[in-house]
């Protein structure tokens, strides 16, 4: 039984670091959740950026408890934080 999922981006640059890895989505099963399985999760995601020699990883979080658990897994707020903007084909 898949008990969660991580979907990842890589993102290339232009400048600086070659590559950052963007954290689009993360789930857990909710029977499994706060049992350490999104920290294993990213626990293998950070080992992959090591292996893969990428630096940095971002995430949008787009509520309290979604930003209570990436604080608690490493991620930080930035002091300038951009603003998050989109744009529909017309």
């Amino acid at each position: 039984m898949v008990l969660g999922f991580l979907y990842c981006n890589v993102i290339r640059k232009r400048a600086g670091e070659a590559c950052e890895l963007l954290l689009y989505e993360i789930g857990v099963r909710s029977a499994h959740r706060r049992k350490n399985v999104g920290r294993a999760l990213l626990d293998a995601m950070y080992a992959w950026m090591r292996d893969h020699q990428i630096g940095e990883s971002w995430v949008l979080a787009d509520n309290p408890g979604a930003v209570a658990f990436y604080r608690a897994c490493g991620f930080a707020i930035e002091e300038e934080v951009p603003t998050y903007m989109v744009a529909e084909a017309t």
